[in-house]
């Protein structure tokens, strides 16, 4: 799974977030649930502070709009372009 990256891109946009029809989840909450690869693309435009808290979220998180605790399976692998 591919994903481009502007230095617009925050927090939802990756993990997901709420509209007015339900939770749309991110890339990077998608491919943790099915043990795919994700590539960000253009990941050098990420602000320091996201690159830091994608690294502590690969480990698990908990997405609070569904209650629902995602934890990597062994395949997903995080790819920054």
């Amino acid at each position: 799974m591919r994903h481009q990256c502007t230095p617009d891109t925050d927090l939802d946009e990756l993990v997901g977030h709420d509209e007015a029809d339900g939770f749309h989840p991110g890339p990077l909450s998608l491919a943790m649930k099915s043990g795919e690869e994700l590539e960000l693309l253009a990941s050098g435009t990420l602000s320091p502070l996201l690159l830091l808290k994608l690294a502590a979220l690969t480990q698990g998180m908990f997405l609070v709009e569904t209650g629902e605790a995602i934890s990597p399976l062994p395949c997903f692998r995080l790819v920054l372009h």
